[in-house]
């Protein structure tokens, strides 16, 4: 809340209530109350696997914030100091006013772990990590030194130095050398998603074509989202200048399990799902998908196909259909 003073939605999987919940909240940080909107989802072991449940999270999340427009941030991400003042700016508005099926990508950095934070327990490199001091604030402050901050593009082993545009990941196609070159506020199209595995974090509005995130999709389950956004038409931009930062953490204890313990049956209904999700998308419009979008899709389907059929062998034999729209 210190860099964030509109509305903040959260939702919170716990066996703990809202009101102890929002309690926490209220005295570990600056927010306000009326800020707050919390959704506590009980654990549900029996239908998720002992699985997280991601998108089933993103959606009550999504459903329960009371605004016409939503960034979707991950909990250990915090935005600039400058990026509210920048979604509200003219040439952000206009982008909605212009297009409701726009998704507005906030380019992603991330903060190593600094070195005096590399300790022998888990207790001591948490606490280590919750007193940082430096983070940066603005644009010229991640930019001021960047050889010796320990900040990069997210998900992307390069510094701010290097802008190659093929990196892996899920965010190159963010094209970080436009954000590097234009004034803060301005918007810019990323006209070729080259990447399959694309996921950015994003502002869409709350309209009818909002697809919801696929609640039975537990891999990959940004990716699925942010693909149905693709096939329901939605042209992908990005703003400059202002920017989300990944904070470095441990891992937690919550839900991590052994792979064996995740019933072969189930996971591989899920992918089975999936696939049928993006072959027979209930909103698909190919009139508002480049053909790069268009090609990447159809590349992401054959890839889980191709997955499925290598991990299973004879059990699934899936194939693309020919008669999906895809």
């Amino acid at each position: 809340c210190e860099r964030w003073k509109g509305n903040i939605s959260y939702a919170v999987y716990t066996y703990r209530t809202k009101d102890d919940i929002l309690e926490s909240i209220l005295e570990s940080t600056n927010c306000h109350r009326e800020q707050l909107t919390i959704t506590v989802v009980p654990p549900f072991k029996e239908l998720v696997g002992y699985r997280y449940p991601h998108n089933y999270m993103r959606r009550m999340a999504l459903e329960a914030a009371p605004t016409s427009h939503v960034l979707y941030l991950d909990m250990d991400f915090v935005p600039s100091t400058d990026l509210e003042a920048t979604l509200y700016g003219s040439s952000v508005l206009e982008q909605f006013v212009r297009d409701s099926r726009t998704a507005l990508v906030i380019p992603a950095f991330e903060m190593d772990t600094p070195k005096e934070c590399l300790l022998e327990s888990k207790e001591e490199t948490d606490k280590c990590l919750q007193n940082i001091n430096d983070i940066p604030k603005t644009k010229k402050e991640l930019l001021e030194d960047p050889k010796n901050l320990p900040f990069h593009m997210f998900k992307l082993d390069s510094d701010l130095n290097d802008l190659r545009l093929n990196f892996p990941g899920g965010h190159a196609a963010t094209d970080f050398a436009q954000w590097l070159i234009r004034e803060t506020g301005d918007v810019y199209r990323l006209r070729c998603i080259h990447q399959k595995h694309f996921e950015p974090y994003v502002v869409v509005a709350k309209c009818r074509h909002l697809p919801p995130p696929q609640d039975q999709i537990f891999d990959r389950n940004k990716i699925s989202w942010l693909s149905s956004l693709k096939l329901t038409g939605y042209i992908f931009k990005a703003v400059a200048g202002s920017y989300c930062l990944h904070l470095p953490h441990t891992k937690g204890n919550g839900l991590s399990i052994e792979k064996s313990e995740i019933k072969d049956w189930a996971k591989r209904k899920e992918y089975e799902m999936f696939i049928d999700y993006l072959q027979y998308h209930p909103k698909y419009d190919s009139d508002r998908m480049d053909d790069c979008s268009d090609m990447q899709t159809m590349g992401l389907v054959k890839g889980y196909i191709h997955f499925l059929n290598a991990y299973y062998g004879n059990s699934t034999n899936l194939a693309l259909d020919p008669r999906a729209r895809i």
